[in-house]
């Protein structure tokens, strides 16, 4: 019997849940110890300073010539490697999918959500000269991109997350990066979302009430938007914990 070898190392791709991903990302830092710099680096005001000199960097290449995208993803690399220790963390696994993953980290008590492909655009204040709701929302409402887009707009309790509903994206692509660097997200976002992919909490923080204050469908141009983004949206409220929120309700 003959078989088309191309087409069944597709086909096992397909077939392996995404959090095995994440099991990688974890197995590269046994395999590798030796290599991760002393803990004592990973202060917040050393990581700041190594962000800084990271999107420094990823300018100056930018304004290269030649082999950008060479250069560009070996930089990712670098500063992901130092970073990977910050997100390995004891989980337990709740739910695994090819297109995402419900996990809980048992050191922060946090569940969430990571999807493969469904980028989330994550807006706060406080941050990127945010101030207010209104100053983001204001933003939003001016982004050329984002008028033409079909997403939905979620409300939270400081900010606002936009889950882009026009095509899939893949998370740990140089593409997908560049893209998220159009926004005005927090840097750290768009890291971890290269890292690891997009994730989002799905229990309360102390002091919260409810995740979603508010959402609704934007699609201001009528395009036309992807029908398994779209169940996969639906799909993550299923597994938010206790939210007294009536859905129906909102916007």
């Amino acid at each position: 019997m003959c078989y088309n070898f191309k087409i069944l190392f597709g086909l096992y791709n397909k077939l392996i849940m995404f959090y095995e991903e994440y099991i990688s990302l974890s197995n590269d830092i046994e395999a590798n110890k030796n290599y991760f710099i002393n803990r004592k680096y990973y202060n917040p005001s050393f990581k700041k300073f190594l962000l800084d000199v990271f999107f420094d960097s990823y300018r100056n290449i930018k304004q290269s010539n030649t082999n950008k995208e060479y250069y560009l993803t070996k930089l990712l690399k670098s500063y992901c490697d130092f970073l990977k220790p910050t997100i390995i963390k004891p989980q337990k696994l709740l739910n695994n999918s090819n297109d995402y993953y419900v996990a809980m980290d048992m050191i922060t008590n946090t569940k969430y959500i990571c999807f493969k492909n469904f980028c989330i655009l994550d807006f706060d204040i406080n941050k990127n000269d945010f101030q207010t709701k209104e100053d983001i929302l204001n933003y939003i409402n001016h982004n050329n991109f984002l008028n033409h887009t079909p997403y939905m707009l979620v409300e939270t309790r400081k900010g606002f997350h936009i889950y882009l509903l026009d095509k899939p994206r893949e998370y740990n692509n140089l593409d997908t990066f560049e893209f998220l660097l159009d926004f005005q997200c927090d840097k750290w976002y768009k890291l971890y979302c290269y890292m690891r992919g997009f994730s989002i909490r799905l229990n309360f923080k102390e002091g919260d009430t409810k995740l979603m204050y508010n959402m609704k469908l934007v699609n201001k141009t009528k395009n036309k938007y992807d029908l398994k983004l779209y169940k996969l949206f639906m799909k993550h409220l299923e597994y938010i914990d206790n939210d007294p929120t009536n859905l129906s309700e909102m916007n």
